[in-house]
């Protein structure tokens, strides 16, 4: 008997066929990090051997990742209130969905279980909206503080 599921990489399922012992858990961790270890250090020797070209192409990658965002110039106003009533609505939606699965023949606990991750979902999908509704209405008038925003 295999025991709990482990990670599909962590799992040697045939361990047992091919080898002749069935391993461990810990033992299967330490193989699979070992041969990733020693993977990932036997490609760092290829590094010098790669042209000019891809290390410029390597270089520029990393640069642009590493640069920080400029939202105002790149992106301009937030949509920030948009976004969340779209999730806020959509989270309701799916609260609607799993308190549908009341309805089906579970165990009182069970029932419990489903209702309060419907609460949850509902909870935090009530509040996005009404954070969204909130910011919408406060863009909406125009005032001193935020004119410039429009």
């Amino acid at each position: 008997m295999r025991g709990v599921q482990k990670a599909p990489l962590i799992e040697v399922p045939y361990s047992a066929q091919i080898f002749g012992q069935s391993w461990t858990f810990q033992t299967q961790v330490l193989l699979n990090t070992t041969a990733a270890a020693v993977a990932f250090w036997a490609t760092g020797l290829f590094w010098r051997t790669t042209k000019q070209a891809y290390r410029e192409q390597v270089d520029s990658f990393f640069e642009t990742m590493l640069t920080p965002v400029d939202f105002q110039r790149e992106v301009g106003v937030g949509n920030d209130d948009v976004q969340l009533r779209l999730l806020g609505r959509f989270g309701l939606a799916g609260t609607v969905f799993v308190l549908l699965l009341l309805f089906l023949p579970n165990s009182w606990p069970e029932r419990a279980a489903i209702f309060a991750v419907a609460a949850f979902i509902g909870v935090v999908s009530g509040l996005m909206l009404r954070v969204g509704l909130r910011n919408q209405k406060r863009l909406a008038k125009p005032s001193s503080a935020n004119r410039n925003l429009l």
